[in-house]
């Protein structure tokens, strides 16, 4: 199993684990002017959409997106890759003592699935009509630098860490929403290498 890997580009295990033909949708090394805010951020490709800060303010330092904001409270972002059925990817430079993870079909702040990592666990949530539902959870260690994806393929969910597979869950609220993103609730912690490309099957 690869270790924590460098910042910087997309790991290569993982680009590699991809059938043939499976272009990005959307991908971002948050290159760019420290204080940037994320919703005047270019990403490197997407399908022509821009990130949208749905709650907390999310900036540009060091070429990572971090949240600024300093209370405890659930904060997203996401962007648009045009297709429901995606692998989410994104390395967690800092997370150990945060509250942090991935959203995959936002509708907006108040509905969408997402992945909550603690220090000792991964959990998927469904937020709808702003009330968190919890789908499944279990034990896993999260270490700074360790990639973390999150697959939507049908009703399914899944979620890996540094290839492997962590918690699943099945769900149908969402099943056609095309926004995918990235999300923190407490402390401090900065992501880098966001990709997001086609569910692999």
């Amino acid at each position: 199993m690869p270790g924590a890997v460098s910042v910087g580009a997309i790991p290569d295990y993982l680009i590699a684990s991809r059938d043939v033909g499976n272009a990005s949708l959307v991908s971002d090394t948050f290159t760019d002017v420290n204080g940037t805010s994320l919703d005047l951020h270019t990403p490197n490709a997407s399908p022509g959409t821009a990130w949208v800060e749905y709650s907390g303010t999310w900036e540009i330092q060091g070429n990572e997106v971090t949240q600024t904001g300093g209370a405890a409270v659930h904060r997203v972002a996401a962007i648009d890759a045009g297709a429901s059925d995606v692998d989410v990817t994104v390395t967690f430079v800092t997370i150990v003592g945060a509250d942090a993870g991935l959203v995959v079909r936002v509708t907006d702040d108040n509905n969408h699935y997402m992945l909550q990592i603690l220090a000792t666990t991964f959990a998927f949530y469904k937020k709808e009509a702003g009330a968190f539902t919890l789908l499944a959870s279990a034990s896993a260690t999260i270490a700074n630098g360790d990639v973390v994806m999150v697959r939507a393929s049908g009703n399914n969910l899944a979620a890996f860490q540094n290839e492997v597979e962590r918690v699943t869950a099945v769900d149908a609220t969402f099943p056609t929403q095309t926004r995918h993103g990235i999300r923190q609730y407490s402390g401090a912690n900065s992501m880098d290498s966001f990709l997001i490309e086609p569910a692999a099957v």
